[in-house]
């Protein structure tokens, strides 16, 4: 089985998910570890590596996917309080023939697209240029 067979069985069960945040979010890694194998040994044998490097990818996709959520509440926050029309754009697309701004695609719908990707696909993960991109997009709103 390749890394996203293994990663599905998290994702397939959602309290069994939400038992395993529940281990990382107190710092308890080897439980989490110890949780999926016994998981997984339902169905199959598994190896103690297979299962660390699982939970190691879903701990790195959850500290992202809260670190996204942190920067779309930071920027809502920052609107809130300075106004919607403060919020800066990620990307603006004119008019050939004019001044005029065709399309705009704002930093918070920037931030949600990239967390929605996060959460609805179990494989992709940002580029190093999103990442880079969403600590500027931080920078100008803490």
């Amino acid at each position: 089985m390749n890394q996203d067979k293994w990663i599905s069985i998290i994702y397939e069960d959602k309290m069994f998910k939400a038992e395993i945040e529940s281990y990382l979010d107190n710092g308890s890694k080897i439980n989490a570890i110890k949780c999926f194998k016994l998981k997984c040994e339902e169905k199959s044998k598994v190896s103690l590596r297979i299962c660390k490097d699982t939970i190691d990818i879903f701990a790195n996709r959850l500290n992202v996917t809260k670190k996204m959520e942190h920067l779309r509440d930071t920027i809502e926050i920052f609107c809130n309080a300075n106004g919607y029309d403060k919020m800066e754009n990620y990307k603006v697309r004119k008019a050939k023939d004019s001044h005029k701004d065709v399309w705009v695609y704002s930093d918070w719908e920037f931030v949600d697209d990239m967390y929605g990707n996060m959460i609805n696909s179990q494989s992709w993960m940002p580029a190093a240029k999103i990442f880079r991109d969403m600590n500027e997009i931080y920078k100008k709103y803490k």
